[in-house]
């Protein structure tokens, strides 16, 4: 299930990043999701919001070991770039196409045997990144943590 292979570009450069003009934002408790284009594919750039010092240096940390992790059921990290004011990083990845979880449950009505085979998904994809020591975002949320 696991791929240890480099994929994760450790800078792209702003300029490379093409914004899509009346494309929807996604905003979330820690960041805004805002559609581009990066190279001929379209991809997710998850802008910061309200991010301390001390919890940009453990984000950055955490993105890191997105370096040699690939798994189907995880979105795929392109790498970081820097906000043109210099102030923040921005982190690139593939692009979702139906949102998250929550968008997509509140848009579709799936049959059981669907959800199921949805859930043994996500639980792969969660014990994958566990396994490799990665947090999932939205637990930080709801722990207080970090």
């Amino acid at each position: 299930m696991v791929y240890l292979r480099k994929k994760f570009e450790d800078f792209i450069p702003y300029e490379k990043i093409e914004q899509i003009p009346g494309e929807k934002k996604h905003k979330g408790v820690f960041s805004v999701i805002e559609p581009a284009n990066y190279n001929g594919i379209k991809v997710a750039v998850k802008i910061p919001q309200k991010i301390e010092n001390n919890r940009k240096e453990i984000i950055t940390s955490e993105i890191r070991k997105h370096d040699y992790f690939y798994c189907k059921y995880v979105i795929n990290f392109r790498g970081m770039t820097v906000s043109p004011n210099e102030v923040t990083n921005y982190l690139v990845m593939d692009y979702a196409e139906n949102g998250n979880l929550h968008e997509y449950l509140s848009s579709y009505q799936l049959e059981w045997d669907e959800k199921l085979r949805m859930s043994i998904n996500i639980a792969e994809g969660l014990f994958e990144c566990h396994r490799h020591k990665i947090i999932h975002w939205s637990n930080l949320s709801s722990t207080g943590k970090i």
